[in-house]
């Protein structure tokens, strides 16, 4: 549809309001003032923090502690429009960013009706505070290899971040294969002296377990998934895989 068309389209309505749902793109300068109260979107981050198309996926990657949703109105830069309503989600140590946005899709849609109820009611949403901007960018390949010498949280929070998809990644003989959940070991974790001193990208497995060296402290490695392969647990990934005490990712 061509630029005129799409005016005239939105024209022919005669909305009051538009709605959008996690819309992350610029609606053109044109169509904004066309509906008489403009138009609001449902975005899946706490505004200003996480402006952009991957905004749940970032808070975990970064680590945050709590992600949510919000409404505000379309205004010409992303995102930066003025909010109508926010909700606040914990992020659980195990969260994954599929799991997180499953819940939001539930949870989060009643802040559309409160909304449209603000606008009727003549409520004037809150401008954005200019601090504590950041950007979520969309998520490429390169943004979500593993880096074996990085810290065990900061290789969890990666995972989390991009399971299900499109899932971290590490390569094994040249090989990749997805790492889809991982748990960072807790004080009193008892494990055998070699996962102990495992060097980063080291794999190590056990009977039931498997886990990788890191440049903290040993992570399990809970679930992955071999190119073409179903996931399955980590222990019976590297039984086929023949992991043996050399084994190590680059």
């Amino acid at each position: 549809m061509k630029s005129g068309e799409g005016h005239d389209a939105v024209t022919s309505l005669d909305a009051d309001v538009a709605v959008v749902v996690a819309y992350g793109g610029l609606i053109p300068a044109d169509l904004l003032a066309v509906p008489r109260h403009g138009w609001i979107n449902l975005h899946f981050s706490l505004l200003p923090r996480w402006r952009g198309a991957a905004p749940i996926q970032r808070a975990i990657m970064a680590g945050d502690e709590e992600a949510g949703a919000c409404v505000f109105q379309l205004v010409e830069s992303l995102d930066a429009g003025p909010v109508y309503r926010t909700m606040t989600v914990p992020i659980g140590p195990m969260t994954t960013a599929g799991e997180l946005l499953d819940e939001l899709a539930h949870t989060a849609t009643p802040l559309v009706i409160e909304a449209l109820e603000d606008i009727e009611a003549g409520v004037e949403p809150t401008p954005q505070s200019v601090e504590g901007v950041t950007i979520a960018p969309q998520i490429h390949p390169d943004d979500v290899r593993v880096t074996v010498t990085a810290a065990a949280q900061e290789i969890d929070n990666l995972v989390r971040g991009v399971s299900p998809t499109p899932g971290a990644w590490a390569e094994l003989d040249g090989k990749r294969f997805k790492i889809l959940r991982t748990r960072c070991l807790e004080a009193g974790d008892g494990v055998p002296s070699t996962v102990a001193t495992a060097q980063p990208g080291q794999l190590v497995a056990t009977r039931k377990q498997l886990f990788l060296g890191t440049g903290s402290q040993p992570l399990e490695l809970l679930q992955v998934q071999a190119f073409g392969k179903r996931a399955m647990s980590g222990a019976d990934w590297a039984r086929g895989a023949d992991i043996d005490a050399g084994t190590r990712l680059r």
